[in-house]
């Protein structure tokens, strides 16, 4: 009878180590394919071939500050390759495949500038953990000016998701008539339209600057809890890195599917985009649709279809200020974020 090896027995013999090692990755490898056999009938990604990569190699290959191109070709390999428990190879493979729709939809390029950067900063994390809510920066006496009551921005605020307003560095107030046509012209709308709001995106992705310009119309409470709601879905949306990555692309892939769909929410401002980057233009519509459900969800819930209700339901983040009595509130101190990136309207 042949005689077992153990890694216990002392100086086992180099092609008997060799053995055991092989063994043991191809039982790895067995289980992993097991795993994922489903998925690869299904045709959504094929069975690894090779397992390559320990659970920190995967954490380093995906916790990093990337382009989310880059970022998708390592989960994919990841997924494929790399050790981890069923739940994360399933969520894994499920992002990869969105993510590559979502590639194929808008283009890559467009998905590297306006997606943002990926990888999880820890430091946002828990930042957003905190039990102190800033409040972003706020001019009482321009907001007056504007004819808005400053109280009744506090309450809003504290009538929104306590994350969502931390994601707020600064509420500006600008005593001038805006158009679309001077600040975004790729949006191929009507030059003299009158724009009313604006978030300015930092280039780390996650704090907002919010602009709100003179209403041609005067600007009343409920109007102006409107529009705030749409500026401040912008600052929510999957560019912020405070969600994980699987939420960022679930969100981008889900509002690119309503967009185009039959049952979507009408909104005139969303339907009268147009450039001639179709690409582009999908993409500049799926961020305004976001804005335009989020806000349409805070005025009435039925106005929307069954599908947009679930998606700004599972986004949009349950506690508010007014749930977390024990949070202490103080006025934001934070600089103004440097290199702004992009605007949103």
């Amino acid at each position: 009878m042949s005689e077992k090896f153990s890694f216990e027995k002392p100086e086992p013999r180099s092609e008997d180590r060799e053995k055991a090692v092989l063994s043991i990755r191809e039982r790895f490898k067995k289980a992993v394919s097991a795993a994922v056999l489903p998925m690869a009938f299904s045709g959504v990604l094929a069975a690894p071939e090779q397992v390559g990569f320990s659970k920190k190699n995967v954490e380093e290959m995906l916790h990093q500050d990337i382009k989310v191109s880059e970022y998708v070709k390592r989960a994919d390999k990841a997924a494929k390759e790399g050790e981890m428990d069923g739940k994360e190879r399933k969520e894994l493979f499920q992002t990869v495949a969105k993510a590559k729709k979502v590639e194929e939809k808008i283009g890559a390029a467009n998905l590297d500038r306006n997606f943002g950067i990926a990888g999880e900063s820890e430091k946002i994390k828990e930042h957003f953990h905190d039990k102190t809510l800033n409040y972003p920066n706020i001019s009482p006496e321009r907001a007056k000016q504007m004819g808005i009551n400053p109280r009744s921005i506090n309450f809003i605020l504290d009538a929104l998701p306590h994350v969502w307003i931390e994601s707020i560095n600064e509420i500006n107030f600008v005593d001038r008539e805006e158009q679309i046509g001077k600040v975004r012209k790729d949006y191929g709308l009507k030059s003299d339209l009158n724009v009313v709001g604006q978030a300015s995106y930092s280039s780390a992705g996650n704090e907002t600057v919010l602009s709100f310009f003179k209403h041609p119309d005067g600007w009343q409470e409920s109007s102006f809890a409107l529009s705030f709601r749409h500026e401040i879905a912008h600052a929510n949306d999957w560019k912020n890195r405070r969600r994980s990555m699987p939420e960022r692309v679930d969100l981008l892939h889900r509002t690119l599917e309503r967009v185009k769909s039959e049952d979507r929410y009408y909104s005139g401002y969303v339907e009268s985009i147009r450039n001639e980057d179709k690409k582009k233009e999908l993409l500049m519509k799926a961020s305004e649709y976001w804005a335009e459900i989020v806000r349409a969800n805070s005025a009435s819930a039925i106005l929307l279809g069954r599908q947009d209700r679930e998606l700004v339901r599972d986004y949009l983040d349950k506690e508010t200020a007014y749930n977390i009595p024990e949070l202490e509130r103080r006025q934001n101190q934070k600089s103004k974020p440097e290199g702004v990136r992009e605007k949103e309207y």
